[in-house]
């Protein structure tokens, strides 16, 4: 598929799942990150404008209208009533988007559903170089100085409008997932997690956090093992 129908497609549907398209994807990394990024772009509208609908919410509305047609109620007694509901609503609202805010910012959280959101963007096959890894991990602060197994895919991601990294590599025949991110992308630290399908694990360094995630606790942190021990980090 050329470049220019690709494009068309996509901008048309990150989501396109369509045949022709995974050929390409697996076929062309470059296709395959611009895919991911217009999903992850599109997944960010999307959260950006779903809010979770509050508890008793159409009672509120029936409150407030009833109110406003009460009128042989005194104006001092009605616009109390306003003021209540209005301060009730706001609250509720709050609360929906402090925890938005808390889900979204959280580190491992938001790597896990990332990687999710681009699994099926990545490559069967590949393989980079050592030289290639250090290229884009250079960016960062950071060199790799030895290989830690085959490396299948690597390219630079957004998280939260961050330029991060994204590196697939396998180990045992299972894919491991690894992000470098920038300690300005705002995202909180956070604790191992484990959704039942994938457990994700992180590192904080100077220059950057480090959050690996694999289908096991154990691959997970031997792995992070690795890579604190053979990544190299210029001071801060």
């Amino acid at each position: 598929m050329d470049e220019l129908t690709f494009r068309r497609r996509i901008y048309a549907d990150p989501q396109d799942s369509g045949a022709d398209i995974k050929e390409a994807c697996i076929s062309d990394p470059k296709k395959a990150k611009f895919k991911a990024e217009l999903i992850d772009f599109d997944e960010k509208i999307n959260r950006a404008m779903f809010v979770d609908v509050p508890d008793n919410l159409a009672e509120r509305i029936l409150l407030n209208k009833h109110i406003q047609n009460q009128n042989n109620i005194a104006k001092k007694r009605k616009t109390h009533w306003l003021v209540a509901a209005s301060v009730i609503f706001s609250v509720g609202l709050g609360s929906v988007f402090f925890n938005i805010n808390k889900s979204t910012n959280q580190l491992v959280t938001h790597a896990l559903m990332h990687m999710q959101s681009e699994l099926d963007h990545i490559p069967t096959e590949g393989s980079y170089t050592l030289a290639q890894v250090n290229a884009k991990l250079a960016e960062f602060g950071g060199t790799l100085i030895d290989n830690i197994g085959t490396i299948k895919f690597v390219s630079f991601c957004r998280f939260e409008g961050t330029r991060s990294l994204h590196i697939v590599m396998t180990d045992e025949g299972k894919d491991v997932t690894v992000f470098v991110v920038p300690k300005s992308s705002g995202l909180l630290a956070q604790s191992d997690i484990n959704d039942g399908n994938y457990y994700g694990t992180s590192v904080s360094k100077a220059n950057a956090d480090l959050v690996v995630i694999t289908p096991d606790s154990s691959t997970a942190n031997s792995l992070k093992q690795k890579l604190i021990s053979k990544i190299n980090w210029q001071k801060a």
